[in-house]
């Protein structure tokens, strides 16, 4: 049995600004991380998904695209680590 560990770090945004790659920010990019998350969903070898998250929050859209994403991956046995902070979103996941 393989576990996936996913770490996400930052604020949630829709997508990462142009200018962070400059920039020493962190950002959770709500699109990214559901392609993430799907990918992991749909891989059949992996039967287990340990979501790491330090998050502030941020935005209401990206952080709903989210939880549907983890919703879906709820097939497989998921668990959500809170780390650091762990507002807005991540505080209702499982």
């Amino acid at each position: 049995m393989r576990v996936a560990v996913y770490y996400a770090y930052g604020d949630i945004v829709n997508e990462t600004p142009k200018q962070a790659i400059l920039q020493n920010n962190h950002y959770i990019s709500g699109q990214d991380m559901c392609d993430d998350l799907e990918s992991l969903a749909d891989n059949d070898d992996i039967k287990a998904v340990v979501i790491r998250v330090n998050s502030g929050g941020g935005s209401a859209y990206a952080s709903e695209q989210l939880w549907h994403a983890v919703q879906k991956l709820k097939a497989k046995e998921t668990c959500c680590h809170l780390y650091g902070w762990g507002c807005s979103l991540w505080s209702i996941l499982p």
